[in-house]
Protein backbone atom coordinates (compact mmCIF):
# COMPACT_ATOMS: atom_id res chain seq x y z
CA UNK A 1 0.00 0.00 0.00
CA UNK A 2 1.39 3.37 -1.03
CA UNK A 3 0.43 6.55 0.82
CA UNK A 4 0.68 9.79 -1.15
CA UNK A 5 1.38 13.05 0.60
CA UNK A 6 -1.51 15.60 0.44
CA UNK A 7 -1.00 18.48 -2.01
CA UNK A 8 -2.50 21.81 -0.91
CA UNK A 9 -4.25 24.11 -3.37
CA UNK A 10 -2.42 27.37 -4.00
CA UNK A 11 -4.97 29.03 -6.26
CA UNK A 12 -8.53 28.93 -7.51
CA UNK A 13 -10.16 30.22 -10.69
CA UNK A 14 -13.95 30.50 -10.93
CA UNK A 15 -15.58 30.45 -14.38
CA UNK A 16 -17.51 33.68 -13.78
CA UNK A 17 -16.79 36.52 -11.39
CA UNK A 18 -20.33 37.94 -11.63
CA UNK A 19 -23.79 36.42 -12.16
CA UNK A 20 -27.06 38.21 -12.75
CA UNK A 21 -30.00 35.86 -12.21
CA UNK A 22 -33.74 36.32 -11.92
CA UNK A 23 -35.61 34.58 -9.12
CA UNK A 24 -35.80 30.84 -9.89
CA UNK A 25 -33.12 31.06 -12.59
CA UNK A 26 -29.99 28.89 -12.36
CA UNK A 27 -26.43 29.14 -13.60
CA UNK A 28 -23.58 26.66 -13.58
CA UNK A 29 -20.15 27.61 -12.26
CA UNK A 30 -16.89 25.71 -12.39
CA UNK A 31 -13.85 26.13 -10.17
CA UNK A 32 -10.34 25.08 -11.15
CA UNK A 33 -7.75 24.56 -8.43
CA UNK A 34 -4.00 24.86 -8.87
CA UNK A 35 -1.80 22.98 -8.87
CA UNK A 36 -3.58 20.42 -11.03
CA UNK A 37 -2.51 17.59 -8.69
CA UNK A 38 -4.02 19.12 -5.55
CA UNK A 39 -5.69 16.66 -3.24
CA UNK A 40 -8.13 19.30 -1.96
CA UNK A 41 -11.70 19.62 -3.21
CA UNK A 42 -13.93 22.61 -3.92
CA UNK A 43 -16.73 23.24 -1.43
CA UNK A 44 -19.39 25.67 -2.66
CA UNK A 45 -21.16 27.94 -0.15
CA UNK A 46 -23.58 30.86 -0.10
CA UNK A 47 -23.34 33.58 2.53
CA UNK A 48 -27.15 33.87 2.43
CA UNK A 49 -29.18 30.83 1.34
CA UNK A 50 -32.33 32.99 1.29
CA UNK A 51 -30.88 34.91 -1.70
CA UNK A 52 -28.96 32.21 -3.54
CA UNK A 53 -28.34 28.53 -2.98
CA UNK A 54 -25.40 26.74 -4.48
CA UNK A 55 -24.67 23.04 -4.73
CA UNK A 56 -21.85 21.49 -6.75
CA UNK A 57 -21.41 24.72 -8.71
CA UNK A 58 -25.10 25.13 -9.63
CA UNK A 59 -26.41 28.44 -8.34
CA UNK A 60 -30.15 29.18 -7.95
CA UNK A 61 -31.53 32.64 -7.25
CA UNK A 62 -34.22 32.60 -4.53
CA UNK A 63 -35.13 36.24 -3.76
CA UNK A 64 -34.71 39.61 -5.48
CA UNK A 65 -31.48 41.46 -4.66
CA UNK A 66 -33.35 44.54 -3.44
CA UNK A 67 -34.60 42.48 -0.48
CA UNK A 68 -31.40 40.75 0.53
CA UNK A 69 -27.81 40.43 -0.62
CA UNK A 70 -25.36 37.57 -0.56
CA UNK A 71 -22.19 36.11 -2.03
CA UNK A 72 -21.25 32.75 -3.44
CA UNK A 73 -17.84 31.32 -2.81
CA UNK A 74 -15.80 28.26 -3.57
CA UNK A 75 -13.41 27.42 -0.79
Amino acid sequence: MRFEKPVSATGIKISSSKLELSVGETASLTATLTPANTTEAVVWTSSNDDVAAVENGLSRRRKPARQLSGRLAAV
